[in-house]
């Protein structure tokens, strides 16, 4: 993963920590929280009256609204109805089309309902047996037992239409629809099914692509666009067969991650412009491909693959999530997770800290724990401004002790009319690509912010 940032400047490599540059992007998150009030998108959170997102800012409003405000709310994304569970707080699902308007809640309180008064009259049945007057609770009874029966058709029915059984998915599974979507999706299979049985069983199925071949990337992404922007989504066979499967994952990257780390907001857009890029594939930034198969509830069989030793060369936080060590099983992968900076299995409590912004009239900056979702963050956001400021390197090598770097609020508050200047002699000759090294950092942190201030036109 990458670390930090070089320029030669004047024949010296000065060096800026990836860590001080995090620290921007929670500057300008932290304003834009304290900017967000009320939802400006239509709806109420309701499966009737759904939030219908259509701008980045009504999506930034959203995850901030979810985080404070711990309930059950639905959302309508390119046509898919989702749901904010409340019991693993926030995991999405897709519950459906959402014409449907279905409420799986209110449906399984309904049934709740129904079987208490079915249990109710029963017992009136039983204690009214002796005087002969039992057969009108019974009848009320097995009306209840009958509504209680539709109610779970209705359900189960519904959860047939719902992407992964209206199951909230994970990432894993997002890497898998991406990687092989005809697979992933049972329609898909059906589709080939009929088609073999009404052209004769000499016709041969042609295999769609995978959703990772570079042809078809940037359509997904596209696609992920459009959903941000509230614009219509092409039904093309490029990406209808995912259209059940990506609302869901849209809504947890921008709303679910950011609720939890406000950072995640920004740093996903960004890894929508990578991948879009094609440096990386959609199922690598959900998942690490090796671990696609790994299931972590099977661990405790005795065929369990996550045994198996991972084949290429791969770090994370084996031990602790502040040091990286060398994976050497399948099954620990899911420590590593994908590219995207999401937390795994437990392991983003430190990552959701704070970047420490500090203050702009200090010249050192504050301690922070660096997280290993903090180190993700980091070699993400340093990709992307090593191609909107060429001049700038992404390093994988951290700053040494003698490197040359520029003062911690001179990075971070470059802006700031009160913060610390970098030393006249910094290059070891009073003034000498002082100026030149200053406009370079303002630079950098105007990149970072008009990428949040304009995400909408850049969608």
């Amino acid at each position: 993963m990458y670390k930090s940032l070089g320029r030669q400047l004047h024949g010296k490599e000065v060096l800026i920590d990836g860590i001080d540059l995090l620290r921007i992007v929670q500057k300008y998150c932290n304003r834009k929280v304290d900017a967000t009030r009320a939802i400006s998108c239509v709806g109420e959170g309701t499966a009737t009256e759904p939030w219908r997102p259509t701008s980045i800012q009504q999506w930034f409003e959203l995850a901030c609204h979810v985080k404070k405000n711990k309930a059950v709310q639905y959302f309508c994304v390119a046509g898919r109805l989702i749901r904010r569970d409340i019991q693993h707080d926030l995991y999405f699902s897709d519950v459906g089309p959402a014409w449907k308007k279905w409420d799986p809640d209110a449906d399984v309180a309904a049934i709740a309902t129904a079987n208490t008064t079915a249990e109710l009259n029963r017992h009136a049945a039983a204690a009214a047996f002796l005087h002969g007057d039992a057969e009108r609770f019974l009848e009320d009874a097995n009306a209840a037992d009958a509504h209680a029966a539709d109610l779970q058709h209705r359900i189960d029915r519904n959860k047939q239409l719902a992407f992964n059984g209206s199951v909230a998915p994970t990432y894993r599974v997002g890497a898998q629809i991406m990687r092989s979507p005809e697979n992933a999706l049972p329609q898909n299979a059906a589709w080939a099914a009929q088609a073999k049985a009404s052209l004769g069983k000499a016709w041969q199925v042609a295999t769609p692509l995978t959703w990772n071949d570079a042809a078809r990337q940037p359509a997904v992404i596209q696609a992920i666009r459009n959903m941000l922007s509230g614009k219509a989504i092409p039904l093309s066979k490029d990406y209808s067969r995912l259209q059940t499967a990506l609302p869901v994952f849209v809504c947890a990257m921008f709303i679910a991650e950011p609720a939890r780390n406000i950072r995640a907001f920004l740093i996903n857009l960004i890894l929508l412009d990578l991948a879009e890029r094609r440096d990386f594939t959609i199922g690598e930034m959900f998942w690490h491909p090796e671990a696609l198969n790994v299931d972590s509830a099977l661990a405790k069989t005795p065929d369990w693959n996550g045994h198996n030793f991972v084949a290429a060369e791969v770090h994370g936080p084996v031990v602790t999530r502040t040091n990286l060590d060398r994976v050497t099983t399948l099954g620990q992968l899911h420590l590593v997770g994908g590219i995207m900076p999401a937390s795994p299995t437990n392991g983003g409590a430190k990552g959701k800290v704070e970047a420490l912004v500090g203050s702009q009239a200090s010249s050192k900056a504050p301690k922070m724990d660096v997280d290993y979702i903090h180190m993700k963050e980091v070699s993400v956001l340093l990709q992307w401004i090593a191609l909107k400021c060429p001049l700038w390197r992404a390093r994988l090598d951290g700053l040494a002790d003698d490197s040359l770097s520029p003062p911690f609020a001179a990075i971070v508050h470059s802006h700031h009319a009160s913060a610390p200047k970098i030393p006249k002699k910094f290059f070891g000759t009073a003034d000498l690509g002082v100026a030149e090294l200053t406009s370079a950092l303002v630079a950098l942190d105007s990149a970072i912010k008009d990428r949040l201030a304009s995400a909408d036109q850049q969608l």
